[in-house]
């Protein structure tokens, strides 16, 4: 009898039910996804010995028309350089776009009897004697025409391993550290020949890093440290807070007729977009601060204007590179 009582539950049990459908497996992402390809798009900051990221030594990848090249400030606190980027045997080789004829004619002519010869000197540099010829005749005008001690000075300055000519770095993409290491070089001529040295860089760790950055080289030092009295503080500046100002520059007078505003870039680092500026008979003047430590350190003002209800134009970044001792 008891087993017949049991015989509903087990056809029950038994009867119509379907098979659990199996679960899709996707596909595991990748640790890292860094590649060659996934560059464009990218910022990275070098990490220094202690393992801290330097917004000064910085380098982004850019595709333009299908190639790949990078801005890379190589240490400099106010020079962006550009290069153009091909893959070789697993590496990432970058030359400076740039390529600083005059001072390879001055270099080949210091130990040339201050004659730059662009038939020879061409091929060793990766360009033509056609490129080089205006160049070397410019060269070649100024040089015939130092003298005594300042020939001296002129053979000795462009005869060395010192004068950095041209940049050059390589990379390779750490996967399982998700990152890049870079060995930053220069080249230059001595004794007249091509050599290539490591730079001040060396081969360093660079790590992404997400935020705007400023990628002009800037010439203009318009930037002032001011004190609570809103008066110049000349440097160098100890550690903690600091203020800044910014103008228009000497001998520009703001239309009343424009609104001027400029992005603020500290250490590099967008820090604030569109400040308006303080208008007030004929000048526009821009003010921010900022906590500092000890090193270098940079304050950018990228400054715009826009009049009656026309576009937003550009007119230019003033900076102040200074130390923290």
């Amino acid at each position: 009898m008891a087993t017949l009582s049991l015989l509903p539950l087990l056809l029950v049990a038994c009867g119509g039910t379907e098979p659990a459908k199996p679960v899709e497996k996707k596909p595991a992402k990748p640790a890292c996804e860094l590649t060659f390809a996934t560059l464009p798009g990218g910022t990275f900051l070098r990490q220094n010995v202690d393992g801290k990221k330097e917004n000064i030594s910085r380098v982004r990848f850019f595709d333009e028309g299908g190639k790949l090249k990078a801005n890379y400030t190589a240490g400099s606190p106010n020079s962006v350089y550009t290069y153009a980027c091909t893959e070789k045997s697993g590496m990432l080789d970058c030359l400076e776009e740039k390529t600083y004829n005059e001072a390879w004619c001055k270099a080949y002519a210091s130990v040339h009897d201050g004659v730059c010869d662009p038939a020879v000197l061409g091929p060793m540099i990766g360009l033509t004697a056609d490129q080089l010829k205006a160049d070397a005749e410019k060269v070649n005008k100024e040089l015939k025409g130092l003298k005594g001690e300042e020939k001296t000075r002129q053979r000795e300055v462009d005869n060395t391993p010192n004068n950095k000519i041209r940049s050059h770095f390589v990379a390779a993409i750490d996967a399982g550290k998700c990152q890049l290491t870079l060995q930053d070089k220069y080249l230059t001529m001595f004794n007249g020949q091509v050599q290539e040295y490591e730079n001040q860089n060396g081969t360093s760790n660079f790590v992404k890093e997400e935020g705007e950055f400023f990628w002009e080289t800037v010439t203009e030092k318009g930037v002032i440290v001011v004190g609570e009295d809103g008066k110049p503080v000349a440097g160098p500046y100890p550690a903690g807070s600091l203020k800044f100002s910014a103008d228009l520059g000497e001998k520009v007078k703001a239309d009343p007729n424009c609104a001027y505003m400029a992005d603020i870039y500290v250490d590099w680092k967008r820090a604030s977009s569109d400040m308006p500026a303080n208008v007030e008979g004929g000048k526009a003047t821009w003010s921010t601060s900022g906590s500092f430590t000890t090193g270098i350190h940079a304050v950018y003002f990228d400054r715009y204007k826009t009049c009656g209800s026309g576009a937003k134009e550009k007119i230019g970044a003033t900076q102040l590179a200074f130390r923290v001792q």
